[in-house]
């Protein structure tokens, strides 16, 4: 019986992963924690941690998203590859979404390689200008993958938009040519998304507006109801660079959306394009509210303890840190967030916390998870 529950647990978050379901991911961790508190399992902890940080990527709550992978990657340090190889490709993923690309092909070097990760190392090779690497891989992985997958689609898009950068249209229309089931199934919104952004981007390559608009709308109608603030940000961005030679003031408008998007979730690369095609319309671009993601690993660490209402010296004491090191991250914090005080750091503290954190610790030693020895040590 117990064993049900471990797969239950663990397919459940993979299903939540897949559509992108951040409130029903919140609520089957915490299901999953409560689990662990009675039976012990740390296999399903790193791995149910795993897919919770890849919906948060997806979500752009990407301080949470760090904090859960990172804990991952910690508890699967002895639980066997399969939750370690899952938390490393999510990272890599945050890190290609933060203009980190480079970081993420490290990431992506010690993971296992899977359909997303291969779409995710793509990405990081566009981003760095390695398009060829970047077809070679997803023409590969690409060559195994069933039609009617979500993983087809998600390989296609992203092919499709390689071959644009590359200059092959004719390749990018060949692609996009067929009517993928996917585009029909409700199952894979973002996926169809996906398909309909590339298919929009096609469109502008050719010169048909009219195609353009409607693909691009379509997908970014589609990211905005799915709360996927990443894809809608750079979708309105594209819209905003078609838009610019007829439409300035709609232009306009599109390019303030997205950088406000990027610049809130911390895609620092990509709000620096929106920044630069706002000057060249003549708009100087308004700072993104402060965000979370600005901060340090470690200065999330002072915030957290901050939050939970210890002194300087009991920072110190807790992060084995001097005072003064603590008192320049408290002011750091207060700077990079904009804030005027401790109460007011604390306030947002809590404010970013929600929902619930999931609890590191557990009051007595775990029990051998009862899914481990059918799982292996790999999982």
């Amino acid at each position: 019986m117990l064993e049900v529950v471990v797969w239950a647990s663990c397919d459940m978050l993979a299903a939540c992963s897949l559509v992108d379901d951040v409130q029903r991911a919140s609520q089957w961790c915490r299901a999953a924690d409560r689990f662990m508190d009675t039976y012990g399992c740390p296999f399903l902890q790193a791995r149910c941690r795993a897919h919770y940080g890849r919906v948060l990527v997806a979500a752009g709550r990407w301080t949470e998203a760090e904090r859960e992978l990172d804990r991952a990657l910690s508890m699967a340090a002895d639980t066997g590859r399969g939750p370690r190889a899952e938390a490393l490709t999510a990272l890599a993923d945050l890190r290609q979404r933060q203009g980190r690309s480079e970081e993420g092909l490290q990431l992506l070097d010690a993971a296992d390689d899977t359909a997303t990760g291969v779409a995710i190392r793509a990405s990081c090779l566009l981003d760095l200008g390695r398009t060829d690497e970047a077809r070679a891989a997803l023409r590969s992985e690409l060559a195994v993958q069933s039609l009617d997958s979500a993983d087809y689609a998600l390989l296609v898009a992203a092919l499709a938009e390689v071959a644009l950068a590359a200059g092959r249209l004719e390749e990018a229309a060949q692609l996009l040519a067929h009517d993928h089931p996917v585009r029909r199934a409700p199952a894979y919104p973002r996926s169809a998304g996906l398909l309909a952004k590339a298919s929009g981007l096609l469109s502008v390559a050719q010169h048909d507006v009219n195609s353009a608009r409607n693909h691009l709308g379509f997908a970014l109608e589609m990211f905005t109801r799915l709360e996927l603030p990443f894809e809608a940000a750079c979708t309105e961005l594209h819209l905003a660079l078609m838009l610019r030679a007829d439409d300035v003031d709609a232009a306009i408008g599109r390019a303030q959306a997205a950088h406000q998007r990027l610049e809130g979730i911390g895609a620092r690369q990509r709000a620096a394009e929106a920044a630069a095609l706002l000057r060249s319309l003549g708009v100087t671009p308004r700072p993104g509210r402060p965000s979370g993601d600005t901060l340090s690993v470690r200065e999330r660490d002072v915030l957290e303890l901050l939050a939970a209402g210890l002194s300087n010296p009991e920072i110190a004491q807790r992060l084995f840190l001097s005072r003064r090191t603590v008192g320049h991250h408290v002011s750091s914090i207060l700077h990079k967030l904009d804030l005027k005080s401790r109460a007011e750091a604390a306030a947002y503290a809590v404010r970013q916390s929600a929902p619930p954190r999931l609890r590191l610790t557990h009051r007595h030693q775990p029990r051998p998870c009862p899914g481990d020895a059918l799982h292996g040590p790999d999982g």
